[in-house]
């Protein structure tokens, strides 16, 4: 059964054609509709409609998803309630652009322009020049900056257990006082402000980082960060830190500010030399051998005296880690050996300097002396022994009373943070930093910081999803970024495709 129906817009009335028909996978009755034609004076002639010209393609989903995740996180609500929706629009528009681009941030505009988030962040000025203003005001707001982190840690909830590194960035900036020569990580030549990153082991999320000179130590830094935790409502919790924090002073103010530690021992502590001493002889028999994931390993457990603190330790021996470990000590020593043995002196070189340089950190493995005019090395039998032995061995201490497995996994989930690191310096483009004013540096790290939390919260739903196996977060990205949203002229749209479903007139013969 079919029949005619009208429908009357304001460039005219069209006729089509209604069919109904059963459909046997629905089970029930459906129409089918065809266009027949425009309704004229002369009946109704078929009009080729024209197609509706776009005014735009929008970059959508990998925009989408991407702010899809940070909806989720609550992230627009806790960035506006603690910099204004303003402010908090431009911070959430960079971090995306920082993930999908790798170009600076005098292109932002340029991709704006091109992507979906201008329909659901709109800027008023995004142009290099005020974004930079505003990445500079977010800088000099310490007070803003403060209840941003309190509010994003409030919502992940208190952990009970937290990770902590830092790195360093590196910046040739003159006008930034927290830039100054220190430990530098990547061995660039260039000065430095050190970056201290606190990550969840729960969420795997970073959670706060804070900013210290570039010449203070790691060690230095833990003290101050304490405060800054105790600041966010965080009063107990387990901290995982790296071998960097150990120090009497350390252990004694986590202890005494009630935070619990898990911290891998220096091996120049003379403490380590002693256990790794007393150990060596027996941690490979039998009674000692576990199993940890896909292998086995060795153990042994004791209490050590860190100041007035008694603080348990476990020492672990991995004999396939001790095998590649000496494997490549050998190799580098041989060619430390054959790089300098029987090199020609000049009258103007300084032996010590050449050895010490090219040697590094193996020339305490080797003695030299210059006989006519030639270097002469001879490896010192001891210092390699001692080196040997602590090889495929770690010590970790812990201020509970924690098993040797709940242990070594807390020490092993600092890859974290390691790998957030990683992020900012490679896949964020944080490296070298591009900012010339202490102040915008400042903004520039809550960008990258934001950047952080979506890019690992996408990882576990990569991971979770299995879409990890086979695909990177990169490739993952440029699948969703063929997803475009295509906008229709509006003045066409009204013409042609505005309907009244009123009843039409009847049409003249």
């Amino acid at each position: 059964m079919s029949f005619v129906r009208y429908k009357r817009t304001k460039s005219g009335t069209y006729a089509y054609r209604v069919t109904s028909y059963w459909d046997k996978k629905m089970k029930r009755t459906r129409q089918k509709t065809e266009y027949l034609g425009k309704v004229t004076e002369d009946g109704i002639k078929k009009v080729r409609l024209s197609p509706v010209p776009p005014r735009a393609a929008l970059n959508y989903g990998d925009v989408s998803v991407l702010y899809e995740i940070i909806t989720q996180q609550s992230l627009p609500e806790i960035l506006r309630a603690s910099h204004g929706v303003d402010t908090a629009n431009v911070l959430i528009g960079l971090a995306i652009y920082r993930l999908l681009s790798n170009t600076s941030i005098s292109a932002f505009k340029t991709w704006l322009e091109s992507s979906y988030l201008s329909e659901i962040t709109p800027l008023k000025n995004p142009s290099s020049q005020n974004l930079s203003r505003i990445l500079e005001h977010v800088g000099r707001d310490e007070h803003a900056l403060q209840r941003f982190f309190y509010e994003w840690c409030m919502s992940q909830g208190i952990e009970n257990t937290l990770m902590y590194d830092i790195t360093s960035l590196s910046s040739s900036s003159k006008l930034i006082e927290l830039l100054e020569y220190g430990y530098n990580r990547d061995n660039d030549g260039l000065p430095q402000v050190n970056m201290g990153l606190i990550a969840g082991v729960e969420s795997h999320l970073p959670l706060f980082y804070k900013l210290f000179p570039g010449s203070i130590t790691d060690v230095s830094t833990l003290s101050n960060l304490i405060s800054e935790v105790k600041s966010l409502g965080i009063t107990e919790t387990l901290f995982v830190l790296d071998r960097g924090f150990y120090s009497k002073t350390n252990i004694h103010r986590l202890l005494e500010t009630g935070f619990d530690f898990v911290m891998p021992m220096p091996f120049s502590v003379k403490d380590a030399q002693r256990i790794i001493s007393e150990t060596n002889p027996i941690i490979t028999s039998p009674e000692h051998a576990v199993s940890y994931g896909d292998k086995i390993i060795y153990t042994m457990s004791g209490w050590v005296a860190v100041g007035e603190h008694r603080v348990r330790y476990h020492i672990y021996f991995d004999e396939e880690r001790q095998a590649r470990e000496v494997n490549s000590f050998y190799q580098r020593l041989i060619a430390v050996e054959e790089k300098l043995n029987g090199r020609t002196i000049q009258k103007w070189e300084n032996p010590d300097a050449i050895v010490a340089d090219t040697a590094k950190n193996l020339r305490n493995c080797l003695t030299w002396e210059v006989k006519s005019n030639k270097i002469q090395l001879k490896r010192k039998k001891k210092a390699i022994t001692r080196l040997l032995n602590r090889m495929g061995k770690t010590i970790i201490l812990c201020s509970r009373n924690m098993s040797w497995e709940d242990t070594l996994s807390f020490n092993r989930g600092r890859e974290v943070v390691e790998r957030m690191f990683r992020t900012v310096k490679n896949d964020l483009s944080g490296l070298p930093l591009r900012v010339h004013k202490e102040h915008t540096l400042k903004g520039y790290l809550l960008v990258v910081f934001i950047s952080l939390i979506i890019y690992f919260e996408l990882t576990k739903r990569m991971k979770k999803t299995g879409l990890q196996k086979n695909s990177s977060m990169e490739t993952l990205l440029m699948e969703l970024g063929k997803l475009r949203m295509v906008q229709l002229i509006l003045e066409f749209q009204r013409n042609v495709f505005s309907r009244d479903y009123s009843t039409p007139q009847t049409p003249r013969a």
